[in-house]
């Protein structure tokens, strides 16, 4: 059984955290954490977090307000085994999610499954998935057609990603042996669409 490691980044927004962390302790899967990055909150956040006394969370804040892509590096930084997703702190988590997602990833041994068919209502702050079918993404098969269609919707949103999705850790180890930093972009979540692509064969 994996162990899966969700980070939650946060920043004085502990009114939408509160709900997203209920939604990811709300999980029948037993190997997993929840990583809470406080990003110098000023609010009441580190109190909220704590209200939940939950084993499952660990929490770390940093000493001085960071730039997103270096708050998700220092997130990423305190992960060192199994799997890992990045959520925002206004999103969630569907019951029993973590334990299809495992269960995928152990079938087809991948290093990395994520989801293209998410729903946003951000007048009610939910994530859902729409459907439940899933294949296997060839990188072979997928690099000419993102070079005849780079946009990022719906192109780069079919690519492996740590954003919403789950990664081995090892992929991203070797990516950081490489380039120090596995976030080295303003905007971490397309980048890692595609650094991610660069390591990773096959993917569901």
């Amino acid at each position: 059984m994996i162990k899966i490691t969700i980070i939650i980044p946060t920043c004085d927004r502990s009114g939408t955290l509160y709900y997203c962390i209920k939604t990811c302790l709300n999980q029948d899967y037993p190997n997993y954490e929840l990583l809470i990055s406080n990003n110098a909150s000023t609010d009441d956040t580190e109190e909220v977090i704590k209200s939940f006394n939950d084993p499952r969370i660990r929490y770390i804040k940093t000493e001085d307000k960071l730039s997103m892509s270096e708050h998700w590096e220092f997130a990423l930084s305190h992960v060192n085994d199994g799997y890992v997703m990045i959520i925002g702190d206004d999103d969630g988590l569907m019951p029993k999610s973590l334990n299809y997602m495992s269960k995928l990833i152990q079938q087809y041994k991948v290093d990395a499954l994520m989801s293209y068919n998410l729903i946003y209502s951000w007048s009610t702050k939910y994530l859902f998935y729409k459907n439940s079918n899933y294949f296997l993404m060839e990188k072979t098969d997928i690099l000419e057609h993102l070079a005849n269609n780079m946009e990022y919707y719906p192109e780069l949103n079919i690519l492996p990603t740590i954003y919403h999705g789950l990664v081995n850790i090892e992929i991203v180890k070797k990516i950081k042996n490489r380039d120090i930093l596995f976030f080295n972009s303003i905007l971490p979540d397309i980048y890692s669409n595609i650094i991610l692509l660069g390591e990773i064969d096959r993917f569901l």
